[in-house]
């Protein structure tokens, strides 16, 4: 069974072993005391450590062979052995003296008092300690006969004392100063460390150099190419790149068309010869119109023949001599009317036709069966407004969603856009009736086109012929042509775009900015490892700089870093 080793010292108290005992790991606590320890020899202590040992439920063995102490383990029923090897055993009481001088007697309330004093009040109460100790003597018997102290390996003469002499100054205890030596080891290392960082690693900054510039109006024609051949930029002829969409589009709109749907009146119509300026006989052939009273409009719905006139058919003789005509010669026709409605429903008549004079008379049986439906339908006058106002939506539209699909890059040419519709297709279709809840509408595929060209190609050539203009360009610099992709920021524009004899030319219009020479190197080179007031005056005093801010990473940073991945230069312009 394990144990815990307490070695007394010469200076313990009685507290100090107390509170080892208390704190012990292990339920056997072995105490080994110095041959001279003062603290041993009051049978007061003992009672003391017996009764924390109890309260702790922990065995306490004496290992000594010092005969008074022996006497005095035995008076308060702890275990003795002559060594850490040896069996423990209870002293027999009776052979030592029970003689106590007054000053070692002490009782349970004082008992009490002192193992409070340590920390130990939750010791168990011993109500019987001046009484009879037949039980407390029967527990320990039973706890030393279940006690095998295990070899540790050290004999009596190894088992340390720790003589020390009163004039031997005291070691302090260094393991009380342990955490606070940690403490400050590790305060210092990230001390080091911060500095490291503050002065190596985190220096950074930031230098913002305005440069004045002047805008410049540009002005140039140039030419055009569908060739890639033929292109050649830096002379102003440039490749026109074609971009196209085709969109379906469609409107809405009211019929105002009217139609009647009913029935149309029918009837027949009786032709009969009153010429005989013509003797051939007369075909009528379906189809041909009749009117009635200059309004009614009906339509033969059939061919008829008058035949032709015959020597019997003429008064006086032979048709030669023929005055009139004798017989009737007629035809009846089938005629129906040319418009639904009730209008048409007329009585028989024998006057009122026409047309006349064609060498036969008509007359009319009653026409009936006509009846009135009126419906709307899709007049030609309402698919051409329609078609008005979809070319109007559909070039809008088309245009803007054209431009909106541009590639990044290619800078569009408005003046050459053109859209190509197909006819358009009404639905319902032309003098079709429109039914209730339902809206017409006007639908139309169109092809949009516009041509655009290279920004970066047009960019190069403004730069190109700026600079061949200035004076001085050795010290200028074209800080910006005009050209971006960003709608808000361009200025350039292709104005009188047009196709003369087969080529397209244009205008190229813009305003560029043109300022002295201002770049990072140059900035770069002036500035590191230098201070802040000194970076300031020396940009300043190049011309063509209006202003120079710097700002650093931190407060103690006063000064730029020579490491040029740590500085970040800006180079904005007027």
């Amino acid at each position: 069974m394990n144990k815990d080793v307490v070695y007394i010292e010469p200076e313990d108290d009685i507290t100090d072993i107390l509170t080892k005992v208390k704190h012990s790991q292990n339920k056997i606590v072995a105490l080994v005391p110095p041959k001279k320890a003062g603290v041993m020899r009051s049978v007061v202590n003992f009672k003391l450590i017996a009764k924390t040992a109890r309260a702790a439920e922990k065995t306490v063995v004496l290992i000594s062979t010092d005969e008074s102490l022996i006497k005095l383990a035995a008076a308060t029923q702890i275990p003795v052995a002559k060594n850490l090897q040896s069996k423990p055993e209870l002293a027999d009481a009776q052979t030592t003296s029970t003689t106590k001088d007054d000053s070692d007697v002490i009782d349970e309330v004082e008992a009490d008092a002192i193992v409070a004093s340590t920390g130990a009040d939750n010791a168990d109460s011993d109500p019987n300690a001046k009484g009879t100790k037949t039980t407390d003597e029967a527990a320990t018997v039973a706890a030393v006969e279940s006690v095998d102290l295990e070899l540790d390996d050290v004999s009596d003469d190894e088992v340390p004392t720790k003589k020390l002499r009163k004039s031997q100054p005291k070691v302090p205890d260094f393991k009380k100063y342990r955490k606070f030596i940690i403490a400050g080891i590790v305060a210092l290392i990230l001390l080091v460390g911060f500095l490291f960082w503050a002065f190596a690693i985190a220096p950074a900054a930031r230098i913002a150099v305005t440069v004045r510039t002047t805008p410049e109006n540009f002005s140039e024609n140039i030419s055009f190419v569908t060739d890639p051949a033929a292109a050649d930029p830096a002379n102003g002829i440039f490749l026109l790149e074609e971009q196209t969409l085709t969109k379906t589009s469609s409107v809405e709109f009211t019929a105002t068309g009217e139609v009647d749907k009913g029935n149309k009146a029918s009837g027949t119509l009786t032709l009969k010869r009153t010429s005989i300026s013509n003797q051939n006989a007369v075909t009528i052939p379906a189809g041909t119109k009749f009117t009635y009273d200059g309004e009614l409009v009906y339509v033969s719905s059939e061919s008829v023949t008058l035949r032709a006139i015959t020597d019997n058919d003429c008064n006086g003789g032979p048709i030669t001599g023929c005055t009139g005509l004798k017989n009737d010669i007629t035809a009846t026709i089938k005629v129906v009317a040319e418009f639904p409605g009730t209008d048409y429903n007329i009585p028989a008549t024998n006057s009122g036709w026409t047309p006349s004079g064609n060498g036969y008379s008509i007359s009319g049986s009653a026409m009936s069966g006509g009846t009135s439906q009126i419906v709307k339908v899709v007049s030609e006058e309402d698919i051409k407004k329609a078609q008005s106002l979809l070319n109007n939506v559909g070039e809008s539209e088309g245009k803007a969603e054209l431009l909106a699909n541009f590639p990044s890059g290619l800078m569009p040419i408005e003046a050459s856009f053109k859209m190509t519709s197909k006819d358009a297709v009404s639905d319902p279709a032309l003098d079709a009736e429109v039914v209730d809840g339902v809206t017409p509408k006007l639908t139309s595929e169109t092809t949009f086109t516009m041509y655009g060209v290279d920004s970066i190609k047009l960019s190069e050539y403004i730069e190109s012929v700026t600079m061949a203009k200035l004076s001085g360009a050795e010290s200028q610099k074209v800080y910006s042509t005009g050209v971006s992709d960003n709608k808000d920021e361009n200025k350039a524009f292709i104005e009188s775009f047009r196709e003369v004899d087969g080529k397209y030319i244009a205008k190229l219009k813009t305003t560029t900015q043109v300022g002295p020479e201002v770049t990072d190197s140059m900035v770069a080179e002036k500035t590191l490892g230098k201070k802040i007031g000194e970076v300031q005056t020396l940009l300043k005093s190049i011309n063509g700089i209006s202003s120079v801010n710097v700002d650093t990473s931190f407060f103690w940073v006063n000064s730029i870093p020579d490491d040029i991945n740590k500085v970040t230069i800006e180079i904005t312009v007027e």
